[in-house]
């Protein structure tokens, strides 16, 4: 930067000048642009030269985000607080840094969901072509084995408020074409079935054609255009047939009434039954699937006590088992988030928080899997892999539709966990208190261990829960 202030020349130049590439010169000046925290690090040899070099390329805001993501993590208890802290000194694998930054910093231009040379997506009219934050303004400064090669944003904050402010755009001019008011313009979601706050979905927008999966019904009369913000469509204009259309090739008007059971035309009030009794019968099916999913939960737990206390691993050394349960911990985040978070992290919570030493398992890192489960011991690590093998079963969906628990019972018959009283007791914790009673008396029953001991149904006798 000296030479470059005070011979007056630029980068090609002062390249030459020193001998070196144009990139390397470039990175080093680079440098000197490097946000104060990092440059620290810099200075006191925790953070090496080629992350900080990384780091420098963007703007102070992307970097502080760039700078917290260098470091590998480590959890741990502050007060009452679980946090994770940085490990200065100890940076996460190269390859899973820079895939961090080109899966969250840059955005590939070319897959942008608006057009790059547009001037009404910014108030200053400034086009992506001519923006200085991205890579194709700066090549020198990325390696060709880098999506920076391809051109990419380097500003992740303005590469959404042009997402937005393109639907916005496209929404006015869609508007003028039917004329109609802005309104009047659907936003969908082009693969989801419920509609949100600011869209509709399948239940009330058949999608016809624009979307990148389905929307390949018929076309018909009454067709408009409407824009899909569904993430990897976000912004295109689908073809689309609204609910309220009326239109009788994607939206059939139902047949007026059924046939009962003797062939005739069921009244209005047998309807009302009907429906109240599904009614009825899908408070019931919810409660039960609330119910359930809590005294699973509660049987893993005992049942991973339990098995840490029968189960055993001699003779393996100190790496097999830690990499054990850190290939089950991994194929499980994979494809179950739901139950990795909802049982495994849970009890673990449970189990640190029961614990007079809190161990401050960090989890939260997967290259870190294998040093953090080589902390605990082995009884603790029995217990993860327990839960990671069963932690799918009897699991209860989004929807609160009840799954059958025939394998949760008999996992608790395996490890002598009293199924039938941890359920007694959840729903006398869970009850309102209009149905306390009920549910103490249930309580008692099983605790009496009495054979006639009857479910409460709250809302409906006819719901059964198959298993």
């Amino acid at each position: 930067q000296f030479l470059q202030e005070n011979l007056g020349c630029d980068t090609k130049e002062l390249a030459l000048r020193v001998g070196k590439p144009e990139g390397y010169v470039l990175n080093r000046l680079k440098l000197n642009e490097l946000i104060k925290e990092a440059q620290k690090d810099l200075d006191d040899e925790l953070l090496p030269l080629s992350y900080a070099l990384e780091i420098a390329k963007y703007t102070p805001d992307i970097q502080s985000v760039v700078y917290s993501e260098a470091y590998r993590k480590e959890g741990k208890y502050q007060g009452d607080r679980y946090v994770t802290v940085p490990l200065k000194g100890q940076m996460v694998p190269w390859r899973s840094f820079i895939e961090w930054i080109n899966t969250n910093v840059h955005h590939l231009l070319s897959k942008a969901p608006f057009d790059t040379k547009a001037e009404d997506l910014r108030s200053d009219g400034l086009t992506c072509t001519k923006c200085a934050e991205r890579t194709g303004a700066q090549v020198s400064l990325f390696e060709p084995t880098q999506i920076g090669r391809k051109d990419a944003c380097l500003n992740p904050g303005c590469y959404v408020d042009k997402s937005q402010k393109h639907v916005e755009v496209t929404r006015v001019k869609l508007a003028e074409l039917r004329g109609v008011d802005v309104s009047e313009v659907p936003l969908v979601r082009s693969w989801c079935y419920t509609d949100g706050k600011d869209y509709l979905g399948t239940e009330s927008a058949v999608v016809i054609s624009g979307a990148k999966r389905g929307g390949n019904a018929k076309e018909c009369k009454k067709m408009i255009n409407g824009i899909d913000l569904e993430p990897d469509n976000y912004g295109r204009t689908v073809q689309l047939c609204l609910k309220t259309s009326a239109c009788k090739t994607h939206w059939p008007e139902p047949k007026a009434g059924g046939s009962d059971k003797s062939g005739g035309t069921k009244t209005t009030e047998e309807e009302s039954t009907e429906r109240l009794e599904a009614h009825r019968a899908r408070r019931e099916e919810i409660w039960n699937a609330k119910v359930a999913e809590a005294v699973r939960v509660r049987v893993f737990k005992l049942a991973a006590e339990r098995f840490e206390k029968k189960f055993r691993i001699t003779d393996v050394g100190t790496d097999l088992l830690p990499q054990l349960t850190a290939r089950f911990w991994r194929m499980t985040a994979s494809g179950d988030q739901n139950n990795l978070n909802g049982v495994v992290k849970r009890l673990i919570g449970e189990w640190e928080s029961e614990a007079d030493i809190k161990r401050g398992i960090d989890l939260t890192n997967s290259w870190n899997l294998i040093e953090v489960f080589k902390k605990l011991d082995r009884g603790f690590q029995y217990r993860i892999i327990f839960l990671l093998i069963h932690c799918n079963k009897g699991a209860i969906g989004y929807g609160n539709n009840y799954a059958s628990q025939k394998e949760v019972k008999e996992l608790a018959v395996e490890f002598g966990v009293d199924y039938p009283l941890i359920d007694a007791e959840v729903r006398l914790e869970f009850s309102a208190k209009k149905h306390n009673e009920v549910h103490k008396a249930y309580l008692d029953a099983v605790t009496a261990k009495q054979k006639d001991a009857k479910v409460p149904r709250l809302f409906s006798e006819k719901w059964k829960p198959g298993d």
